[in-house]
C-alpha cells in the first residue's frame, strides 16, 4: 500500500486492496473481510467508482435474498512498466493491475556503447513497448526496473551490475 496521509485514504486503500485479492466481492464480503463500518464502505465504494478506480462486475449469485453487486478492480486504471536486462537481452513489458501483459518488447543488449548506450536503449524499449501497447505514459502508475547485479537498498541505485 503507498503512503496516505488520511484515515479515509488509508481506508479507500485498505478496500481497493481487498477487491484487489479477493475480487469479485460484494460490500458485505469488503465488510467481513476489513470490519469497516458499513456506511463507510458504501460512501468509500462509491467514491471509488466514480474515481474509476473499481467497477461493477455484476451480481453475485446467491440462492437466496437479495443479489449483491459485486466489484473488482477497473484493471485500466493504471498501467505497469517493467524492464530487465542482461547480457543478452533487453525486455521490457507493459501490464494492466489484474496483472496481464499488454505489450512486451525484447531486443538484444548492446554492450558496446557502455552505460550511456544501455541507458539510451532502456529508454527506446520502454517508449517502444508503450507505443506498441497504445498506452500513453502519463496512465503509468509504477515503473520497475531488474538489474543483474547489487542495489543501494536505501538508494535505488545500482552499485555493481555485471552488465554495466
Amino acid at each position: 500500500m503507498g503512503h496516505v496521509t488520511t484515515q479515509k485514504e488509508r481506508d479507500k486503500a485498505v478496500i481497493v486492496n481487498v477487491v484487489r485479492n479477493f475480487g469479485p466481492v460484494s460490500r458485505v464480503e469488503i465488510h467481513r473481510l476489513t470490519h469497516l463500518r458499513t456506511s463507510t464502505i458504501s460512501q468509500l465504494t462509491k467514491e471509488l467508482l466514480k474515481e474509476g478506480r473499481l467497477k461493477i462486475s455484476g451480481r453475485s449469485d446467491n440462492p437466496s435474498g437479495r443479489k449483491q453487486v459485486l466489484l473488482q478492480v477497473n484493471e485500466e486504471q493504471g498501467f505497469l512498466l517493467g524492464i530487465e536486462f542482461d547480457s543478452e537481452n533487453v525486455v521490457a513489458g507493459v501490464m494492466d493491475l489484474t496483472p496481464r501483459i499488454r505489450a512486451l518488447v525484447k531486443a538484444p543488449t548492446d554492450r558496446e556503447r557502455g552505460v550511456d548506450g544501455l541507458v539510451k536503449q532502456l529508454k527506446i524499449c520502454a517508449h517502444q513497448v508503450l507505443a506498441d501497447a497504445k498506452i500513453p505514459a502519463n496512465r503509468l502508475v509504477g515503473i520497475g526496473i531488474a538489474d543483474v547485479g547489487l542495489v543501494n537498498r536505501r538508494t535505488g541505485i545500482s552499485v555493481l551490475s555485471s552488465q554495466l
